[in-house]
């Protein structure tokens, strides 16, 4: 049964133990869906593992959802929240450091915008060990790049 958050929830388990944490995400995020999101501790675990994963929005997002139902929540804020806060910051910082240097240095090579923002993103991913495929996803989100 598909449906079934705990057998989800458990295999997302067994994938954490292996710190396989991409796939545990992958579990997670069924077992939350099949929880219809209001599970605060498989949102925590789905937290955690995104913030494993370097997947640092997505991590933020599960944490204000597991806040807005269970704002006394233990432990989530401080534990996942504040340091994916913390890395996307850092993560941001980087993009401001390569854009400013692109700038500078009339790096122009890119012709347009949307070539030149995932340019930025792909140095930042490759240099920081950031998932890019997490980077490019969030880009897509925030803008108006379309990916085909």
């Amino acid at each position: 049964n598909q449906a079934c958050f705990k057998a989800w929830e458990y295999h997302g388990y067994v994938n954490e133990k292996e710190a396989s944490y991409k796939d545990a995400a992958m579990n997670y995020e069924r077992a939350w869906q099949f929880s219809n999101f209001t599970n605060p501790t498989i949102g925590f675990k789905l937290g955690f593992n995104y913030l494993k994963a370097k997947r640092f929005v997505d991590a933020i997002d599960v944490c204000h959802k597991v806040l807005n139902h269970h704002p006394n929540y233990p432990k989530i804020k401080k534990e996942i929240l504040e340091k994916s806060q913390s890395k996307h910051q850092d993560l941001r910082d980087h993009i401001f450091l390569i854009s400013n240097y692109l700038e500078t240095h009339q790096c122009f090579f890119l012709p347009d915008q949307t070539n030149r923002t995932l340019f930025i993103f792909t140095v930042v991913a490759l240099l920081t060990e950031f998932d890019s495929a997490g980077i490019i996803n969030h880009l897509v989100r925030v803008s108006e790049i379309r990916v085909i």
